[in-house]
């Protein structure tokens, strides 16, 4: 499937029009899943980037917006930051913005995308980017798609275990594609 292509087969976790950052409601990971060795069977994603797999931690505590280097105590454990950057600074974001969810292949070689379709965040029109779980391997990855173009974001990129523990790539500065 295309980047910008019909999500009309996808699952929506977050729908179009959010006037605030919020976390979505839980998602069932469709086969077994481990997080730095820990098993994982759902998760939540939130509008400007994060997902993570500790459903009742992001449930007391609303997304961070300000993107900062890894390990941040302000996110909840075992978070995945994918382009985290800022919420839309003109609320509500489109029509057309959503956060969507789909599994490929067959077991035991799946793959479920979370993707951030058409999504606007800081002061960009719309914004492609994805967190996939891979069954066999439990590899995680974020794929840059693209994006408006201008203003570039500063992004952060990376899985957290807790405050004190995290994988980042670079910075907290990282640009989007277009």
């Amino acid at each position: 499937e295309g980047d910008a292509g019909s999500i009309a087969t996808w699952d929506t976790l977050l729908d179009a029009s959010l006037a605030t950052n919020v976390w979505s409601a839980p998602e069932i990971i469709p086969f077994p899943f481990d997080f730095f060795g820990n098993p994982v069977t759902q998760y939540v994603v939130s509008g400007n980037g994060l997902l993570t797999f500790d459903v009742n931690g992001a449930q007391i505590t609303p997304p961070a917006n300000a993107n900062t280097n890894l390990p941040n105590a302000l996110l909840p454990d075992s978070t995945i930051a994918a382009m985290w950057d800022e919420f839309t600074v003109n609320p509500p974001i489109g029509t057309n913005d959503r956060v969507v969810a789909k599994t490929f292949g067959t077991a035991p070689d799946r793959q479920h995308w979370i993707k951030w379709f058409s999504y606007e965040k800081g002061s960009v029109g719309f914004c492609y980017f994805a967190i996939v779980l891979e069954e066999k391997s439990n590899r995680v990855y974020v794929v840059d798609m693209y994006h408006a173009g201008t203003p570039l974001l500063t992004s952060t990129v990376g899985v957290q275990l807790d405050a004190t523990t995290a994988i980042q790539f670079a910075n907290d500065s990282i640009p989007q594609t277009n």
